[in-house]
């Protein structure tokens, strides 16, 4: 298993992403550090090991804590994720 922070959409909690290393902008967007990718928290949460991290506006950073042990058969697309019921089967994908 392989620790890392998650990024989903607020709206069906499917997760995007995974981030080993995870920062904020100063817009306030998630940013992925070794990817160099940034997402909007106006449409994306992100998750440390201790649930949602809270959303900031551009004027202070967020507070990041450790990341979360991710099982091996979780993939992005494929499951979601929230703090309360943890890792699910996302019931809108399709196998290609």
């Amino acid at each position: 298993m392989a620790k890392k922070y998650i990024i989903t959409t607020k709206e069906e909690d499917r997760i995007i992403a995974f981030a080993k290393e995870l920062s904020t902008l100063d817009n306030g967007y998630w940013h992925s550090v070794l990817n160099d990718t940034a997402y909007p928290n106006t449409t994306c949460y992100a998750y440390d090991a201790d649930g949602k991290i809270a959303e900031v506006d551009g004027s202070e950073q967020a507070k990041i804590g450790e990341p979360i042990e991710i099982p091996a058969k979780v993939k992005a697309e494929k499951y979601c994720y929230t703090a309360e019921d943890g890792f699910f089967e996302n019931p809108d994908y399709e196998e290609e």
